[in-house]
């Protein structure tokens, strides 16, 4: 009886295993889509860092004083506004700090996933049937008296009772033993 009650239980079970194995693998996905992102706006920001100081560099070592003006001016009109480039280098920069906090909460979902599977494990190695002892109570169930014309009748009730269960063997056969 009680087999087949955690019989009923292993679909769940799968199911439930089968769930975390895919919110394991979206998770993984979700990192790693992030993880990309956070190193291109990183290289974009880097890349517009050191544009931006080699052009205040060199509008700095310009001698002429007219040319000079005019590089400043088309220095401070690509950085100022709101498609500068200090503009874009605060933006850049926001979005990392974002993503890092999406990416530190992923692999905390992660690391919060990888543990309850690890208990899960641990709980069910801990209650495998193999390890159980049962005590069943006291059956009543025909005596085999060998008469062939009875077996049947026997060994389905005796199949139902105890042979189906997830008991030890020697038991199983103790019991035999007792009702024949």
């Amino acid at each position: 009886m009680s087999s087949h009650i955690i019989a009923s239980f292993q679909p769940a079970k799968e199911r439930s295993k089968y769930d975390n194995r895919r919110k394991g693998r979206f998770l993984c996905d979700k990192k790693r889509v992030l993880e990309d992102k956070l190193r291109r706006i990183q290289l974009c920001v880097t890349t517009l860092e050191s544009i931006n100081d080699k052009w205040f560099t060199y509008t700095q070592q310009i001698v002429t004083m007219k040319r000079r003006e005019e590089e400043e001016e088309k220095y401070k009109t690509v950085t100022e506004g709101d498609q500068g480039i200090f503009q874009l280098l605060h933006e850049g920069k926001e979005a990392i700090i974002t993503l890092t906090m999406h990416k530190d909460e992923v692999d905390q979902n992660l690391k919060q996933l990888s543990k309850e599977l690890t208990n899960k494990q641990t709980k069910e190695a801990k209650f495998t049937p193999s390890n159980i002892n049962v005590n069943l109570p006291h059956l009543s169930l025909p005596t085999f008296d060998g008469d062939p014309r009875q077996w049947r009748q026997f060994w389905s009730s005796f199949n139902a009772a105890v042979h189906t269960q997830a008991i030890p063997e020697i038991q199983k056969i103790e019991l035999l033993v007792l009702m024949s």
